[in-house]
């Protein structure tokens, strides 16, 4: 097991021990060469509020992974309000329009609302080793002509020591764009929000993954982190952004930890109706309404997620407040602009200019 309280040691951890015993392979299914380990690991993140990855040699695009962890609590799979962050979406779709296998759609609607029930379980009985969500759908997976069977296949909530764990089993996983990229981040706030619903502190996180992978195009990559450690760069933009992340207080002053009176059913409701709102006004080329972060549809309001996001990079997007104000008002953004955003290869950037 690699055990770390960082996401960025967790990483580097992690990219370290793939690169000194991974072996390279073809895979038979798509030609691809990978390098992988030859058996399952155990990755623990002990302090799962220490989500971000802020390696610059990552150039990871946080403005992606916010906006994809909304859409997958907004229990959606259609992936066109996705394109807009990540291009590459479409590549991963039977249709070009849906991704199969959406963890949303399959957490909140193929089998109903599984992360509603996982609370119910653990708020009825609190030593519950119940709260169990499935998104692999034995129906349906695996599917040989797919572009999308799910990598991560189960979820177990269960509190430890009076803190709410949450451990992820994944079939099969890319270091880069899957773990680091998404995964990670996308996990520990659901875990973080479900914590705050049973009004538990955040516990241990653990990642099991049967196949850790990079694929070759990383591979330099890979071997450029083997002697990484976290630079003064990448510790003050994790602490800048953490710190203000989970302290931001807006006029509801709702805040992860203040989550009790809510459930997985309004969340869903809520993010719904956000990516909705954001898909229009982006496909129609009209502006952000700066009111989807006044408002309060459905008696839910989440901070940590939705204003910061909608301030931060929808109205910038939208070009309706300054770069430069941006920049030097919002947690270190400028430094982690110049020195990161802007060396992203141009697929993975959003247009901000």
């Amino acid at each position: 097991m690699i055990r770390q309280s960082s996401a960025n040691a967790l990483f580097l951890e992690t990219a370290r021990l793939l690169e000194l015993n991974g072996s390279i392979v073809e895979n038979r299914r798509t030609g691809k060469i990978v390098k992988q380990l030859d058996y399952p690991i155990i990755l623990c993140l002990t302090d799962p509020t220490n989500n971000i990855i802020s390696i610059t040699e990552r150039k990871n695009n946080l403005f992606a992974t916010i906006f994809e962890t909304i859409w997958v609590l907004s229990g959606s799979r259609d992936i066109r309000p996705l394109e807009y962050f990540l291009p590459r979406a479409n590549q991963f779709s039977d249709d070009g329009i849906t991704w199969r296998a959406g963890y949303g759609f399959r957490l909140f609607s193929n089998c109903g609302n599984q992360l509603e029930t996982a609370r119910k379980i653990l708020q009825s009985d609190i030593t519950s080793r119940q709260a169990v969500c499935s998104i692999w759908d034995p129906a349906l997976d695996p599917d040989p002509t797919s572009k999308d069977n799910p990598c991560s296949n189960l979820l177990y909530f269960s509190v430890k020591n009076g803190k709410l764990d949450l451990t992820l089993v994944v079939r099969s996983n890319d270091l880069i764009w899957g773990f680091s990229a998404i995964n990670l981040f996308e996990f520990t706030t659901i875990q973080q929000i479900m914590a705050g619903m049973l009004n538990l502190p955040v516990g241990n996180y653990y990642h099991i993954v049967n196949n850790l992978h990079v694929y070759e195009h990383h591979f330099s990559l890979l071997n450029s982190l083997y002697f990484k450690t976290p630079n003064s760069f990448d510790i003050l933009f994790s602490s800048y952004f953490l710190s203000n992340y989970y302290n931001y207080k807006p006029k509801s002053n709702l805040r992860l930890d203040n989550l009790t009176q809510y459930n997985w059913n309004t969340i869903n409701n809520y993010y719904s109706e956000f990516v909705s709102i954001i898909y229009n006004s982006l496909s129609n080329n009209c502006p952000i309404p700066t009111s989807i972060y006044e408002r309060d549809p459905k008696g839910y309001y989440s901070p940590f997620l939705t204003q910061f996001l909608t301030e931060i990079i929808i109205d910038y997007i939208r070009g309706t407040i300054d770069l430069d104000k941006l920049l030097d008002c919002h947690y270190g953004f400028r430094s982690w602009y110049e020195q990161v955003y802007l060396q992203m290869d141009k697929p993975y950037k959003i247009n901000l200019v």
